[in-house]
Formats: structure tokens, C-alpha cells, sequence
């Protein structure tokens, strides 16, 4: 009798336990699963331009940010300043702007796996070569960061010809009946400045009164100068080619000393207007910006997870 209510006893607590343990079971799978599953890499975006020391030059390119974070919910977005004048003179001032090196840095220091770098100069010239570089470099040193860069706005023909027609779009409202269109890029000795002269090409096949010319380059003020006096026109809308509104905009192209683009014309009889939005305040150029960063985000999703990758620029 004793035994048999001993057994009863030791059956029913078999029972419990089976039974908590069964409770148990789904508890310590998630938590196992938890385990084996690990956070996902966190992702940014590095926007880099080569900045300003005039205030508010960069109100129109920083409109990329909120853009960017709509495309790509959750990543982190920093920023940089090609610029090393641009960056000292603002640390003057006591406003740290980081370069490149310095703020892939810092991401890397906060558990930041991927990166992409996004370029928001015009061409793919020194600075932009000068960027991946440094960011190939930087890849390089740490095997668990993947690092994508995004081409310049201008990349290959289809963005020339996208932005010709950006461009044109851009400067309708206002331009007058007999008004020729010049805009007015930095220019570079670099070989990506044969982008521009096949810019001015692309404008002048969409609209034979738009022109292209550069502060230090091909074509130059008297390129453009030829043409449009053997043209005719009487009026020019003149525009900057240019990221940001800063120096270049304010004195070398629509400045009053008597070197600037707008002194000039003016001297050689011609009636000037100026428009200084920077090409960065064109939302169709923003757009093409992005579309090179959606390309690169891409090349990272690709990637095996854990796989070294060095840095390369995407298209």
C-alpha cells in the first residue's frame, strides 16, 4: 500500500515536470535562436561634399539628408568636407567639419559595419579620386566593414544627358524670350573635365541658346564668349554648375569686380541676369545623387555577410 501510493506520487511528479519543461521548451528555442541570430550590421550613409566656409552655402545640398533617410529608413547619415582650406577655416571658428578619413573614423568607432560613401561633387575629378582612395584605404584596414561609394553627379552619358534636361528645366521660369542660358562650372586638369565640354554639347543639342563654361578649365570665358556673340543674343540668364552656393558663385561668376563672368559679359555689351541656385538645389540633380546611392546600397545587400570587401566606386 505504501508503495503503491509512493509510485503514484513519483508518477505524478514525472508529470509535472514533463510538463514544465514542455512550457519551458519554446522559451529556451527563441532564446537559443536569439542567440545564433545576431544583430543586424548597422548601415550609414556618409554624404560628402566639398564644403563651404560662407554661411548658408550649403542650405541647398543638405536637402539631400531628409531625401536619404526617406530612401533608406534607419541608417545613420554623416557628413564630411573634402575641402581641407574649407575645414581649417572653419575650425578657425571654432565649427569642426570632419574629412573623410576623420568620419569614416567615427562610424567605425560606433559598431558601424557598412558604409556608403556618396560623393555630391559634379564630376568624377581629383576630389572624387581622392575620396575613394581613402576610403578603399580604410576598408582595407578593418575585414568585418564593407564600404560602397556612389558616383558624382555626372558619371557616364545617360547622366549628362539627364542633366542637361534638369538644367533646362531648372531655368524656364523667368527666362526671357531672347535670353541665352550660360552656366558656369568649376573646371578642373583632371580628364573627368571632358565631362564638361560634352555637357555644353548635350545643352546646346537640347536647346542651341544654352552654353557651358568654367572658372579654371574647358570650355573658358572666351570659348563662351565666341559663341555667343557670333549667336546674336543680347541677354544672358547666368547660372553657377557648382554644388554649393559659395565663393565661386558669389565673385568669380556673378561677383562685381571686373574679372567676374557677370563683369565681363556685361562689358562686352550684353544684358546679364543672374540666378545663383546651386545645382544642388535642383531636385531632379538630388535625384540623380540618390539614384547613385540606391546602386550602391545595392553592391552592399549583395555582399555575402562577413565577407571582406574593399571599397569601390559603383555604378
Amino acid at each position: 500500500m505504501l508503495l503503491s501510493r509512493l509510485n503514484n506520487r513519483l508518477g505524478r511528479a514525472c508529470v509535472l515536470a514533463l510538463a514544465l519543461t514542455a512550457l519551458a521548451a519554446p522559451v529556451l528555442a527563441a532564446e537559443s535562436a536569439q542567440a545564433k541570430d545576431p544583430a543586424p550590421a548597422r548601415t550609414a550613409v556618409l554624404l560628402v561634399t566639398f564644403g563651404s566656409s560662407h554661411a548658408g552655402a550649403l542650405d541647398q545640398v543638405r536637402r539631400i539628408e531628409p531625401e536619404v533617410r526617406a530612401a533608406h529608413p534607419g541608417v545613420e547619415v554623416a557628413w564630411a568636407y573634402t575641402s581641407a582650406k574649407v575645414r581649417q577655416i572653419l575650425a578657425q571658428r571654432g565649427e569642426k567639419v570632419d574629412s573623410p578619413p576623420e568620419a569614416l573614423a567615427k562610424l567605425q568607432a560606433q559598431g558601424v559595419k557598412r558604409i556608403v560613401v556618396q560623393s555630391l561633387h559634379v564630376i568624377p575629378g581629383a576630389e572624387f579620386h581622392d575620396l575613394a582612395r581613402e576610403a578603399r584605404a580604410f576598408a582595407h584596414r578593418d575585414k568585418e566593414l564593407r564600404v560602397a561609394i556612389g558616383w558624382p553627379l555626372v558619371s557616364d552619358t545617360e547622366d549628362l544627358q539627364a542633366l542637361a534636361r534638369i538644367m533646362l528645366r531648372a531655368a524656364a521660369p523667368g527666362r526671357q524670350a531672347d535670353q541665352a542660358l550660360v552656366w558656369v562650372g568649376h573646371g578642373t586638369h583632371h580628364p573627368a573635365g571632358v565631362a564638361y565640354p560634352a555637357l555644353a554639347f548635350a545643352l546646346a543639342q537640347a536647346d542651341p541658346r544654352a552654353y557651358l563654361g568654367t572658372v579654371e578649365g574647358y570650355p573658358s570665358f572666351d570659348d563662351v564668349l565666341g559663341r555667343l556673340q557670333a549667336s546674336g543674343v543680347k541677354a544672358v540668364k547666368l547660372m553657377p554648375l557648382l554644388t554649393v552656393l559659395g565663393e565661386h558663385s558669389k565673385q568669380d561668376i556673378a561677383g562685381d569686380d571686373a574679372d567676374s563672368w557677370k563683369s565681363r559679359l556685361t562689358a562686352a555689351g550684353l544684358a546679364v541676369t543672374t540666378d545663383l541656385t546651386p545645382v544642388a538645389g535642383y531636385s531632379g540633380a538630388r535625384d540623380l545623387w540618390l539614384g547613385h546611392l540606391a546602386k550602391a546600397f545595392k553592391e552592399l545587400q549583395a555582399e555575402k555577410s562577413g565577407q571582406a570587401k574593399p571599397a569601390r566606386a559603383t555604378k
